[in-house]
């Protein structure tokens, strides 16, 4: 079957991360799977730009808090018009407007969560019992979380890990020359590479502090952090007030993929996480991984196998296990390999599309059944 499926995405109007990104990349593969795919964003906002430059068809909304009944109606206009199968939230907000939306127009509602953002509140419980079908993930952690709420609807929440680009584009050597020349970065010295909103979240002030005892060991080595974000002016002051030459932030980059080319490891410092597309990615480029010991993590890294991995909050561990790969030529390519291997098999957008086509299905169904059954 083919369906017309509608994705509602409220992130705020500055914000265009990894949920985003699944969200362009998840229609685009259903897309080529026959199914046709709209988008609600918000009015103004950079997943609304993004949305447009991609040529996909979307319609821009105010989302201006959570009892917007204008929008509630125009979310239901939208579904009519387009004949809408199904739904697919990316926020809470999204599942009370456009899960309301949904439930009027009688069709299933789906809510993806990448984090386990919810508590054992009365709103959380209203939202996910009565405003959706089905929550999808991408981590069991999260599942398992969320199936430690006593009210919590058994069998109502589906793991599919996220996919990612196996064969990402290469670049001539000599753009990647021309990168290194571009952000003065020596012959000699190895490349850091991090990237996310620059935010609290992301860890990126225990990453700086590790660049800072690398420059206290007169280390050779160049870190660039790819984002934007509110932290933004707290990280420029920090590396400013320790005079750190040794960092760069790069801010936003549309493609990242030449980055990932020229770094010669990765480094997620983050507090939390679901599933990290940014460790994907960098494995997929046969980058070695440090990461973080947070949720989605330690299911795709096997510490000292395929990455390794490290306690959050702990810039001397980040430090530590920097100079243990990078002086150590053999651990570093066997852990380039050993990374690849790791999304080759289990993260390829191949296996998602494949994985989330038939959940779609399932859930249709079983909605159509449930709801033929009470009418």
């Amino acid at each position: 079957m083919k369906y017309n499926i509608l994705f509602s995405d409220a992130v705020k109007p500055t914000t265009f991360g990894g949920g985003e990104k699944w969200i362009l990349q998840a229609a685009k593969r259903l897309e080529n799977k026959g199914h046709h795919c709209s988008f609600i964003c918000r009015k103004n906002s950079l997943f609304q730009q993004k949305t447009h430059a991609e040529k996909l068809s979307y319609n821009a909304i105010p989302f201006t808090n959570s009892f917007d009944i204008k929008s509630v109606l125009e979310i239901y206009r939208i579904i009519k018009q387009k004949n809408i199968n199904i739904i697919i939230c990316a926020t809470n907000l999204d599942i009370k407007l456009a899960g309301l939306a949904g439930r009027i127009a009688g069709i299933p509602v789906i809510s993806r969560q990448g984090l386990a953002l919810i508590s054992n509140k009365f709103k959380y419980k209203i939202l996910i019992k009565y405003f959706t079908d089905s929550i999808i993930t991408n981590t069991y952690s999260i599942k398992q979380q969320y199936e430690n709420y006593p009210w919590f609807p058994k069998n109502h929440i589906q793991v599919i890990y996220n996919g990612v680009n196996i064969n990402p584009p290469i670049f001539p050597d000599i753009k990647i020359k021309q990168l290194r020349k571009e952000y003065h970065i020596q012959t000699d010295e190895k490349i850091i590479l991090s990237c996310g909103r620059l935010d609290h979240q992301k860890g990126f002030l225990y990453l700086i502090k590790a660049a800072q005892l690398a420059a206290e060991s007169q280390q050779k080595w160049k870190f660039i952090i790819l984002g934007e974000g509110a932290l933004r002016k707290q990280l420029e002051t920090q590396i400013h007030n320790n005079h750190l030459s040794n960092v760069i932030l790069a801010g936003y980059q549309e493609e990242t993929n030449k980055f990932y080319q020229m770094a010669d490891i990765f480094v997620l410092s983050s507090l939390s996480e679901g599933t990290p597309n940014v460790v994907l990615e960098a494995m997929a480029h046969h980058l070695p991984v440090i990461a973080t010991e947070v949720n989605g993590v330690k299911e795709i890294i096997v510490n000292g196998k395929n990455g390794y991995t490290i306690p959050p909050q702990n810039a001397q561990a980040i430090y530590k296990q920097l100079e243990q790969i990078l002086s150590d030529t053999i651990m570093l390519n066997q852990l380039q390999e050993a990374g690849y291997e790791t999304v080759k098999n289990k993260f390829s957008w191949e296996r998602f599309t494949s994985e989330f086509n038939n959940y779609l299905t399932d859930v249709i169904n079983h909605y159509e059944k449930n709801h033929h059954k009470n009418s």
